[in-house]
């Protein structure tokens, strides 16, 4: 919090990458989510986000 009260930093975050770099790989090893204090999804893309990875993201941002 501020001083003046309002809120300092994000209520969620997400890490999208792109499968084939292997990049969300390289964010594990780095354990981001380990150092945010906000809730953390990693997504993973290719030319294969069916309606399973549609349901995820609108869970987590729902929640969150």
């Amino acid at each position: 919090m501020t001083s003046d009260g309002t809120k300092n930093g994000a209520d969620a975050v997400l890490a999208m990458a792109p499968r084939y770099e292997n990049t969300a790989i390289i964010l594990d090893m780095r354990e981001l989510g380990k150092n945010c204090p906000a809730p953390l999804y990693n997504i993973e893309l290719d030319n294969d986000w069916d309606e399973s990875a549609w349901s995820k993201l609108k869970s987590f941002l729902y929640y969150c």
